[in-house]
């Protein structure tokens, strides 16, 4: 019995076009389909595709009428990678600077592999694939350098940070789908957190007694962040009372240094240690409740050229950021035999 052909829907025509390849004449299912009304113009739109079999032709124009339907119909975009991501960068109104730089950070990767391809082209696959590629290291960066291996932790961040973009973009009608969403996460091993001893502790303080910043490493030990002890400033400390007052954090932004509220909503007036006091008449490094190991480290031309400004600075009296103090610290405690691990449990000392 032979077998009755289907007859094609109207919106599915069949055609013989040229191959530019082969120059040969080849068969092709042409579909015209509505699209619904497009959200930004307000006009109907209609889809105009060619498909080299007919079933992939009937499938897209399932696909499509589903789509119109529901209102979820994305239309061919030449949005690219970059674009989406620096939109969305650009949108993130509330992030501190230091959360958009470190936001940047994590979709530089991304950036530079398939910054130029439009984000409707990109697969799971290639996720995928740069995943394996951050874990064994080797990728180049946009200044020409190698990247080490990243660990777990930095490339889940990564996938999770792609996965928001994207579904950003999906908001927006730009993807019909968040292709990271079911990107697997890589496994994390389990961390203990390290600390010092009481000894080692007063090994510590010992060793940085003659040094300039001998105070820094006093508050750190006493659980201030790094941000919060380079932007403690005079106006914070209170002598007599020996307390200080946490209201200022600052900390370094793509190569800048950048001062804002306190990372904890919490922060507020905290008393430190119960040694020191007063120091000489006009001599304002006395530093409230940390004990005087440290006191007068710091030379006279930078009290005065910070006496109304930060309490943490440079020899010629410019205001101090977190970085150079982990540089710093790599250069202290090797003489201590002490390991380099956190000094609190939001600080670390590298």
């Amino acid at each position: 019995m032979a077998s009755t052909r289907r007859q094609l829907p109207p919106q599915i025509k069949k055609i013989e076009v040229l191959d530019r390849t082969t120059g040969k004449t080849v068969v092709r299912y042409r579909l015209a389909a509505s699209a619904g009304i497009n959200a930004e113009t307000g006009k109907r739109q209609q889809v105009l595709r060619h498909y080299a079999t007919e079933k992939a032709a009937r499938t897209a124009l399932a696909e499509i009428t589903d789509a119109a339907t529901k209102g979820t119909f994305v239309p061919r975009r030449t949005n690219t990678v970059r674009e989406v991501c620096e939109n969305y960068i650009a949108g993130r109104h509330k992030l501190r600077a230091t959360s958009k730089a470190k936001l940047e950070y994590d979709l530089q990767p991304l950036i530079e592999r398939y910054g130029d391809e439009p984000v409707q082209r990109l697969t799971k696959a290639h996720i995928d694939e740069l995943v394996a590629d951050l874990l064994a290291g080797g990728t180049k960066t946009g200044k020409g350098r190698t990247r080490r291996p990243w660990g777990g932790v930095a490339v889940n961040k990564f996938t999770q940070t792609v996965t928001m973009v994207l579904a950003d973009a999906q908001r927006q009608g730009i993807v019909a789908r968040n292709v990271a969403e079911h990107v697997d996460p890589v496994a994390v091993g389990h961390r203990s957190v390290d600390t010092y001893t009481e000894a080692e502790v007063q090994t510590l303080l010992a060793s940085a007694a003659g040094d300039r910043l001998a105070h820094a490493w006093e508050l750190a030990l006493c659980g201030l962040r790094r941000g919060e002890i380079a932007g403690l400033r005079w106006a914070d400390v209170d002598l007599e009372g020996r307390t200080l007052s946490i209201a200022n954090n600052r900390v370094d932004a793509g190569g800048m240094a950048v001062e804002n509220d306190p990372k904890s909503a919490t922060a507020g007036s905290a008393h430190v240690g119960t040694e020191g006091g007063e120091g000489p008449p006009g001599d304002r490094t006395a530093r409230a409740g940390v004990p005087t190991a440290g006191r007068g480290s710091t030379s006279c031309a930078t009290r005065r050229a910070c006496r109304t400004t930060h309490r943490c600075c440079h020899g010629i009296g410019r205001t101090r950021s977190r970085r150079p103090g982990c540089a710093r610290s790599s250069c202290m405690l090797p003489g201590t035999l002490l390991p380099l691990i956190r000094t609190c449990k939001a600080s670390r000392w590298r």
